[in-house]
């Protein structure tokens, strides 16, 4: 195979990597623009109005290990707050 037809294959190879690198980045760039326009137009496309689900249950906090502080402030973990840090 002389310089020649390498030159040449090279040429085609790279035009038709570039062609299909292409036409992945415009299909990645119309995807964003449309999730974009979506999330900050939700009015157009009906989704403004929000969904609630109401699930109950979910088991005993008291036995896993996560009863919380029912209403309470947390437990402080660096000191009163009257030396100045936190």
């Amino acid at each position: 195979m002389d310089a020649h037809h390498r030159r040449l294959l090279f040429k085609k190879w790279t035009r038709t990597l570039h062609i299909y690198i292409s036409m992945l980045g415009l299909l990645t760039l119309i995807f964003f623009s449309a999730t974009g326009i979506m999330l900050n137009h939700e009015e157009w496309f009906g989704f403004a109005a929000p969904r609630i689900v109401k699930k109950e249950g979910g088991g005993d906090r008291a036995r896993t290990g996560q009863a919380g502080h029912c209403g309470e402030a947390p437990p402080r973990l660096w000191g009163d707050g009257r030396d100045g840090f936190l």
